[in-house]
């Protein structure tokens, strides 16, 4: 069935991201995974699987503020669970939102709210209506 296929495959990818984010926070790249860009390298073995997964919201189910696929292999944690795959963890340079605390480049777009980013701002436009 594609739905278990694709929650399999979606939970097998987030086991080996946070443990590269643990690694990450043992060196002290970041603090916390809101604090992370994650970088997934796709190699030709993951790329079946990472096609049925793609869809997925990374930065949800990760608890990170920023994802990012690039194709073939690449610097980073190379994945047990999720085999192709080697995960890079990077400090975001985005800024942070004070509300939410993910790090968003799109923080200050919004006039009425311009510390927060847009989906918080979005959030308070909305429970103001």
């Amino acid at each position: 069935d594609e739905d278990e296929l694709f929650w399999a495959d979606s939970l097998k990818l987030r086991d080996d991201v946070n443990k590269a984010l643990e690694l990450a926070r043992a060196d002290k790249i970041i603090g916390k995974p809101l604090d992370a860009k994650v970088i997934i390298h796709v190699g030709d073995e993951a790329e079946q699987a990472m096609e049925r997964v793609k869809k997925q919201h990374f930065e949800a189910l990760f608890i990170v503020s920023e994802t990012e696929l690039a194709e073939g292999p690449g610097d980073g944690w190379a994945g047990t669970e999720f085999p192709g795959v080697s995960i890079e963890v990077k400090a975001s340079e985005a800024p942070k939102c004070p509300r939410c605390w993910t790090h968003s480049a799109d923080i200050g777009q919004d006039s009425d709210h311009p510390e927060l980013c847009g989906r918080c701002a979005r959030a308070l436009k909305f429970r103001a209506e």
